[in-house]
């Protein structure tokens, strides 16, 4: 049914309906911004877009022909110059087959000191566009010269969520005094933000989508390994320590992550750390361990054994048995918790990861379970984890630290202005969205008025408003539109709803800190004054706030 006046339409068949844009949409399977090009083409309407959104889109496009141009040379040079021999037998002594070398068009740099450069330049590539997209090193010093960021290197592209290369990851063939460090990455550059790619997602995400969760592994060569075999839902930090921004990437394809670090002090050191950033993103962690004589990472244990890694990853155990069966073995047990300091140390580094569980129950669960391990009372734990929460120990501070950064007033208010580009372009969610995050926990005024009128219109009984009247709103609609265009660009349907919803909770999660932060220093300033009535009601409130 089609009603000509209130331009709406509903089908009683499937119970869907809304106005011409989202008719369209299901029609012609598409996503808003397509709707409405085709609506505006058939309506003879000419669509403007701003000239600096055509300024970032060209420069952005530029930037993507160079690396991708820079990839297929590399690759082409370790396929077929016989100066590549090395590199070559280097990759068969690791087991990489011909497959992956073209799946992951790995190439090599050689040694020429800007080999790379000129054949860009002899392409009609600007000299500034290749040292912004991290190919070309210009030094300005004295006599101006270019040259090759990578020589000698064996070289892995890194690459969006669609495939795109971004950037690299040089891995060194021959180590010299001069050489560098044995692996070197594309610097910071408009494309290639290294805190917030993971190597060979665009590859994953499908098989991670489909199994459920995801493997984490530390390097290239140790993806490279599990793909070869048929396990291709795993991915890497893309030689960096796993970060917030990365962690919210995944969470648009599962919530369940097994990490297989390195069995070395650093690989320990850095699992802890990203365990604790997992915890507080709210995803489910398991440990994968590999066995002491299977190898101390996955491509070792996939080249000894490819059963036993395929069994290390199935019983992957959960973060917190694991950590408790590691700090108190059964077999030694009596003997550690005799020593009281000694339970009251491991009483207090299990019990401030309990505190970055974000469900209650969770919690409970895991205090029960430390309460029969560590032979102290639950209730002992439970108020540990009280103020663990409260005082935010070392592991705490690692996994809020940039969700603290996120809270400053510039950071909130991107975080606002993704969340409104978001909503404006897949506006079917606002209700949804309405019922975590009201106008009053937005920190822009702009933004507050213009969501107070997108709720107000959307909610009238009588004149329901439609997408076409609510795009046109006079607040902020060019810069939403470019910031969309500028962010999102490389994402679906499915996907920005995804990242609508995880910003959503993660402005609700700010304003929540917020109200937890204010009521610590309300529960300080009691306890100084010695006013326990009012200690005893702040903490009721907190207990109710953090449940």
């Amino acid at each position: 049914m089609v009603n000509r006046e209130r331009q709406i339409w509903h089908c009683f068949g499937c119970n869907e309906g809304g106005d011409i844009f989202t008719f369209v949409q299901r029609i012609e399977n598409i996503d808003f911004r397509e709707a409405l090009r085709l609506l505006a083409e058939k309506a003879g309407i000419e669509l403007t877009t701003s000239q600096r959104s055509e300024i970032n889109r060209n420069e952005k496009t530029r930037y993507l022909d160079i690396l991708q141009t820079t990839a297929n040379v590399y690759h082409r040079i370790l396929c077929e110059v016989a100066g590549a021999s090395g590199a070559r037998e280097y990759l068969a002594r690791r087991g990489v087959t011909d497959t992956m070398i073209t799946q992951f068009q790995i190439g090599f740099s050689p040694m020429a000191w800007d080999l790379m450069t000129q054949y860009l330049l002899k392409k009609n590539f600007a000299l500034d566009d290749c040292a912004k997209a991290g190919v070309t090193i210009v030094k300005t010093e004295g006599r101006a010269r270019a040259f090759d960021r990578f020589r000698g290197r064996i070289m892995f592209p890194i690459s969006d969520t669609h495939g795109r290369v971004i950037g690299f990851t040089g891995r060194i063939l021959v180590e010299t005094k001069d050489s560098g460090g044995k692996y070197v990455n594309t610097p910071e550059t408009p494309l290639f933000h290294k805190g917030t790619v993971m190597y060979a997602l665009h590859y994953a995400k499908s098989a991670i989508k489909e199994k459920g969760f995801v493997v984490l592994v530390e390097g290239q060569m140790d993806v490279i390994a599990c793909h070869q075999i048929g396990m291709t839902n795993v991915v890497a930090c893309s030689g960096t320590a796993l970060t917030v921004e990365q962690l919210r990437l995944l969470k648009r394809y599962t919530d369940e992550l097994r990490m297989a670090f390195d069995q070395d002090a650093a690989g320990q050191h850095a699992s802890e750390r990203s365990i604790a950033l997992a915890l507080a993103e709210g995803f489910v962690v398991k440990i994968i361990q590999i066995p002491d004589d299977a190898g101390k990472d996955a491509d070792e244990c996939i080249k000894k054994d490819r059963a036993v890694w395929d069994a290390a990853v199935a019983a992957a155990e959960p973060f917190m048995q694991h950590m408790m069966s590691s700090l108190v073995p059964a077999e030694s047990s009596n003997v550690i918790l005799k020593d009281a300091r000694r339970k009251h140390e491991l009483s207090q580094k299990i019990v401030s990861f309990i505190a970055l569980l974000p469900s209650a129950i969770e919690r409970d669960h895991w205090i029960q379970q430390a309460s029969m391990v560590l032979r102290v009372s639950s209730d002992a734990l439970a108020e540990l984890t009280k103020r663990a929460k409260l005082s935010t120990p070392a592991p705490m501070r690692v996994a809020t630290e940039e969700s603290t950064q996120r809270g400053g007033q510039q950071m909130r208010v991107l975080l606002e202005e993704r969340i409104m580009a978001l909503l404006q372009e897949e506006f079917q969610l606002l209700e949804e969205v309405s019922a975590l995050i009201d106008p009053s926990q937005f920190s822009d005024t702009t933004h507050a008025a213009l969501y107070k009128a997108w709720r107000t219109g959307y909610t009238l009984p009588t004149a329901p408003q439609t997408r076409t009247t609510l795009m046109t709103a006079p607040v902020k609609d060019s810069t939403l539109e470019l910031l969309l265009s500028a962010v999102y660009s490389d994402l679906g349907p499915a996907e920005r709803q995804t990242e609508l919803r995880i910003l959503t909770k993660r402005l609700r999660e700010i304003y929540l800190t917020e109200q937890r932060d204010s009521l610590i220093r309300e529960i300080q300033q009691a306890e100084s004054a010695g006013n326990t009535p009012r200690v005893s009601e702040l903490l009721e409130r907190y207990q109710k706030l953090i449940s």
